[in-house]
């Protein structure tokens, strides 16, 4: 077992890449700053093996910091984006990333992006996405 960190839309499950179906459709390219989207992630067959869906998750809050700003996170939050620790089994090490499937899900729990990431200070009327 590991507790791993994720974002991901609340009612849909979508990442910031793709859509649930595996839809490559980055949302990250419609936030202003997008710290994140440099990062490779095209189609990989690794997230689909053995007819297994894999997921991709941050080893820490910390983690999840260096890879998305305060503004990002603050958009986030705004469309609907939460912040989730998990406790999984099954999972994959990968070098900047963690690999989990739905199915190896012990425990799933909000943190609340606030907590995390200095958004208090922007402006709530300002901000478009």
């Amino acid at each position: 077992m590991i507790k791993i960190y994720r974002i991901e839309h609340e009612d849909t499950e979508r990442s910031l890449w793709y859509r649930p179906d595996g839809t490559f459709d980055p949302f990250i390219e419609k936030l202003t700053e997008g710290k994140s989207r440099i990062l490779p992630m095209d189609f990989d067959s690794k997230f689909y093996d053995f007819d297994t869906k894999w997921y991709s998750a941050c080893y820490s809050v910390e983690n999840m910091q260096q890879w998305f700003s305060d503004l990002d996170a603050y958009e986030l939050m705004r469309s609907d984006y939460k912040l989730y620790e998990i406790t999984a089994k099954d999972c994959r090490k990968q070098e900047h990333e963690i690999m989990f499937t739905q199915q190896g899900i012990l425990f799933k729990e909000e943190i609340p992006i606030e907590t995390i990431w200095n958004i208090n200070r922007f402006d709530k009327e300002n901000i478009k996405i």
